[in-house]
């Protein structure tokens, strides 16, 4: 049981990353710096950074 909650929650993480990433990626090459997108990136990098940690 141990083993697949292990791996679950490594699973989540790496999908995380690589999401995270990705979403960073997008909207750090839009032009525009609407609040709405400063608040995207900071969410991402702040979850991005929690699924590195864990």
């Amino acid at each position: 049981e141990l083993y697949v909650v292990m791996s679950y929650m490594s699973f989540l993480c790496v999908m995380g990353t690589g999401g995270n990433a990705l979403v960073l990626y997008v909207f750090s090459q839009k032009k525009d710096k609407l609040v709405s997108t400063l608040f995207i990136i900071v969410l991402a990098f702040v979850d991005f950074i929690t699924c590195l940690v864990v």
